[in-house]
């Protein structure tokens, strides 16, 4: 069975949210980042303002961020809406390495590696020769959450990280016990869109938690609607295809 983060050694509830970053140039283009640079467009910066705009007022504690800079200028406009610390840097946060397909548009991927490419459709990264492993990933996710249950235990009761639409899929899948943890399916995120966990302890040693989807309008965020699980994008649908959460 997967082996799940250790959500038994929180001491008080704790909300986590969890932010994708705002649109990137790379992202405007439709081009593959994985950890390759690309800092915010302008569109990035109104969705990171937006999203500022939405968390004023939800008593953030502390704000951790991938070192990339599309993340860290994300999480710096953020920062400054709110009373929150940081960002901090928490290394584990960075987005997974795409491999062969970075810096490739997907139809550049299609045409470049078509035999490839058949099999990202179905199996996504981990068909991809040089990108990260499913096993990589659940780990740092894990680590990442290690970190950020130790700051809970802290006093700090409300969490936000910035991180990547490819990495925000194994912070959630590692808490959903899946055995065998695998890629599909996929969790489609917006840039700027939200996921919120909220865990409290239980009084057993164990602990209740529940995920949600939060929608982020990237001009006017006064009438953003919450959403279940099943919906968990940002501004307006995904355009992205299926297995293409890393850009």
């Amino acid at each position: 069975m997967s082996q799940l983060p250790s959500f038994h050694r929180l001491t008080s509830p704790t909300s986590f949210y969890f932010l994708r970053h705002g649109e990137s140039v790379s992202n405007a283009s439709a081009r593959i980042q994985g950890r390759s640079e690309s800092p915010l467009s302008d569109a990035g910066r109104i969705h990171a303002a937006s999203a500022g705009k939405w968390f004023a007022d939800r008593s953030v504690d502390l704000v951790f961020t991938s070192p990339l800079s599309r993340a860290r200028e994300t999480a710096e406009i953020v920062a400054k809406t709110t009373s929150a610390g940081g960002p901090v840097v928490l290394t584990d946060l960075l987005e997974l390495d795409t491999g062969a397909f970075t810096g490739m548009s997907l139809k550049e991927a299609a045409k470049a590696h078509p035999k490839v490419f058949g099999e990202f459709q179905v199996h996504s990264w981990e068909a991809v020769p040089g990108a990260e492993s499913v096993s990589s990933l659940a780990e740092r996710a894990r680590s990442a959450w290690s970190r950020l249950i130790d700051e809970a235990n802290g006093g700090n009761e409300n969490l936000l990280c910035v991180t990547h639409g490819g990495m925000l899929q194994w912070l959630v899948k590692v808490t959903l016990a899946q055995d065998p943890i695998e890629w599909m399916p996929i969790f489609p995120t917006a840039n700027c869109g939200i996921f919120h966990f909220f865990a409290r302890p239980n009084g057993n040693g164990g602990y209740f938690g529940t995920w949600e989807g939060i929608n982020v309008l990237p001009y006017d965020v006064a009438e953003a609607p919450s959403s279940g699980m099943a919906d968990l994008v940002g501004p307006g649908k995904s355009s992205q295809p299926r297995g293409t959460q890393a850009r």
